[in-house]
């Protein structure tokens, strides 16, 4: 079921409008996260994908769509580690996520369901701590007013993200 979301919601999140809906392939999973390749308009995509376990979503019983967290490498564009979250529910405008790496914190802007670094430098240092890290928790809040957290596991993290890293030949 992980791996279906993770799927759709790269699909969602890589896809434009002139793309004929190719489908990902599957590089590997590595324990909870899934390395990819995609081709977006001709060009090598990269990404890695997991989703939070169901039960650490807080509020338990939040109505929510599927949730995801991507690490995306486009090296045609020189964009690495662009972190991106899916949180499954419209966000406040003009809010902020704050994606917390076992107590370590970084401020991402959202738009819409969505939420991402500010700048390459606040990717990289991101990823780089999730590739240290055991936890994120990622909060947020709805645009109904509903905070949420949503706890990671980066078991698997930093396997994916070298086979992501040596697919789309990043050193």
């Amino acid at each position: 079921m992980r791996r279906t979301l993770s799927i759709a919601l790269a699909m969602t999140f890589l896809a434009s409008a002139t793309l004929a809906q190719q489908k990902p392939t599957l590089l590997g999973q590595h324990k909870d996260w899934d390395a990819f390749t995609l081709r977006e308009g001709g060009k090598l995509v990269c990404y890695i994908a997991s989703d939070p376990a169901e039960w650490s979503s807080q509020p338990r019983g939040a109505n929510r769509g599927a949730i995801s967290l991507l690490v995306t490498h486009r090296p045609a564009s020189n964009v690495r580690d662009e972190v991106s979250v899916h949180m499954g529910y419209r966000l406040k405008e003009n809010s902020e996520v704050i994606a917390e790496v076992d107590g370590q914190k970084f401020t991402l802007f959202t738009k819409d369901e969505g939420a991402w670094a500010a700048d390459p430098k606040t990717d990289k240092a991101l990823s780089d701590a999730m590739a240290r890290g055991n936890t994120l928790l990622v909060k947020g809040t709805s645009v109904r007013g509903t905070a949420t957290t949503d706890r990671y596991s980066l078991a698997g993290y930093a396997a994916a993200r070298e086979a992501a890293n040596k697919a789309c030949n990043i050193r």
